[in-house]
C-alpha cells in the first residue's frame, strides 16, 4: 500500500517539475523576454519531470516487488537531475530576471524534495524486507 502512495506522490512531483518552469514560476521566455539559457533548462526539466511521471505510473501499475526496488532508484536519479539541470544548462545571471528569483530556486527545491521522498520510499522498502526475514 505504501508503494502506491509513494507512486502517487512521485507522479505529482514529476508534474510539478513539468509545469513549474512554464506556468507556475515561468522562466524568462514565458514572461515575454527573448529565449535564453533558462528556456533550455525549462525544456530539460519538462523531460526529467515526464520521466518521473512515467516511472511513477510504472510503479503504480507494475509488479510490487521490483517496483519498490528499482523504480525509486530511477526517481532518485531523476530528482538529482531536476536539481542540477539549471546548473548544467545555465540560467540568466541577472538577479532581476524571473528565472533567477523564481523558477530556478523552485526547481532546485523540487529536485531536493524528490530525492528525499525517493530515499524515504527506499527506506520503507528496506524496513519491509527486514520484517519479512
Amino acid at each position: 500500500m505504501k508503494a502506491k502512495v509513494y507512486a502517487v506522490i512521485f507522479f505529482f512531483l514529476g508534474l510539478l517539475a513539468v509545469v513549474t518552469p512554464r506556468y507556475i514560476l515561468p522562466v524568462c521566455e514565458f514572461k515575454g523576454f527573448m529565449p535564453m539559457h533558462c528556456s533550455e533548462t525549462a525544456l530539460y526539466e519538462a523531460w526529467a519531470g515526464s520521466g518521473i511521471m512515467l516511472v511513477s505510473v510504472m510503479a503504480l501499475f507494475g509488479p510490487a516487488r521490483p517496483a519498490r526496488v528499482v523504480l525509486p532508484l530511477l526517481i532518485l536519479a531523476a530528482g538529482i537531475m531536476v536539481a542540477y539541470i539549471p546548473q548544467i544548462t545555465g540560467f540568466c545571471r541577472s538577479p532581476s530576471m524571473p528565472c533567477n528569483y523564481g523558477s530556478i530556486p523552485a526547481l532546485r527545491l523540487l529536485g531536493a524534495g524528490t530525492v528525499i521522498v525517493a530515499l524515504l520510499s527506499m527506506r520503507s522498502f528496506l524496513r519491509k524486507v527486514d520484517e519479512d526475514n
